[in-house]
């Protein structure tokens, strides 16, 4: 069984619309969802299980119910830590997380707070043997099935149109490289079924470049 959180944000659904069309994961999701989650695109596929991401004890809960081999963490970078012990913990021996493009600095200098978490939740899996892999996206864009828009690029592009100038970033020469959820979610069912080839790697989800 597959353990994933966030399959019903941008990426997830993303996710989903690959998944659904492999019959071997029909069944074989469980989804933490809120209790206002949107469901009818998981519907009679993931067996959604309503909790707190936060709690503990919820999230205990459903690893205790299903014993799950695989974990799958798409939203929230910031809960990395909290979900890479609850892999150790319930013993999950296949962990697939999407962090950031922020772990990485001029000069690919990995010293930040984004950073650190990868690293620690590396530190649990090498530990425990857990075999892990990161992915880690640029600006993640598009609408999800329940008609919500990313809150990076749309909010950027909807102030743009309000200005009577389009600022200018980096003297010009930033560049910046959107990629859809669905593409995102692509890659990660990719890692998904070729995870023995890929594990152990942390790994950068792009789309085209442009220049600003």
């Amino acid at each position: 069984m597959i353990f994933i959180r966030g399959l019903t944000g941008l990426v997830g659904s993303g996710l989903v619309y690959y998944l659904k069309q492999d019959p071997k994961y029909k069944n074989n999701v469980v989804a933490l969802v809120r209790p206002t989650s949107y469901l009818d695109y998981i519907k009679d596929f993931a067996i959604p299980e309503i909790g707190d991401s936060h709690s503990n004890e919820d999230l205990d809960r459903i690893c205790n119910k299903y014993h799950f081999g695989t974990l799958i963490h798409i939203s929230n970078k910031f809960q990395i830590p909290q979900f890479a012990e609850l892999a150790v913990k319930h013993n999950i021996k296949r962990v697939i997380m999407i962090s950031s493009t922020y772990g990485l600095k001029q000069g690919d200098i990995y010293n930040n707070e984004m950073m650190d978490k990868e690293n620690y939740a590396v530190s649990l899996f090498e530990q425990r043997h857990i075999d892990y892999i990161f992915l880690r996206p640029t600006a993640v864009y598009g609408t999800r099935p329940d008609g919500v828009k990313d809150r990076n690029i749309s909010i950027f592009t909807k102030y743009v149109k309000k200005l009577p100038l389009f600022p200018l970033f980096g003297g010009g020469k930033a560049t910046v490289s959107p990629i859809t959820g669905r593409e995102v979610g692509k890659a990660l069912y990719i890692c998904l079924n070729k995870f023995d080839e890929l594990k152990g790697q942390r790994l950068i989800v792009a789309g085209p470049t442009m220049t600003f």
